[in-house]
């Protein structure tokens, strides 16, 4: 059995799996039937908040893996890309292809200025942060 975060209590195995189906995405009906439950036991345990954290921990996990998984294959698809944009390959494939990489191109192009702009905002707003004086926290004869 796994904690769920944030509590002592572990989840019971049939909890976990019940968990992981609706991490993956499964109707609350299909997850129900998956482990052996009725649907209404689901919404029961869903409000139960370490439940709930624990199957947004295992989404987070899922969708932590599957961009792993797409990092991995992405350089051999940008390898794949280039290749169709060679000489012998017919026109309206390379047009296929520069379409995709300029596209690509873009977007990636726009991420990295967001992201270079949010980082920047935060450094400011750390900077003008007020920050505690000299006698921060301690106590003063009327409270």
């Amino acid at each position: 059995m796994r904690e769920s975060a944030g509590t002592s209590a572990p989840l019971s195995p049939k909890d976990e799996l019940l968990a992981l189906a609706l991490a993956q995405g499964k109707t609350r009906a299909q997850a129900a039937a998956a482990v052996g439950l009725g649907e209404r036991t689901v919404y029961t345990k869903l409000a139960r908040p370490e439940f709930a954290q624990r199957v947004r921990d295992l989404r987070a996990e899922l969708l932590d893996r599957a961009v792993g998984h797409l990092t991995e294959a992405a350089e051999e698809a940008a390898m794949t890309l280039r290749e169709l944009l060679a000489k012998d390959v017919p026109p309206t494939v390379r047009l296929g292809a520069a379409r995709a990489v300029l596209a690509d191109l873009v977007s990636l192009a726009f991420h990295a200025s967001v992201e270079e702009r949010l980082a920047s905002l935060e450094a400011k707003l750390e900077q003008n942060r007020p920050r505690p004086g000299p006698g921060f926290g301690k106590r003063t004869n009327g409270g």
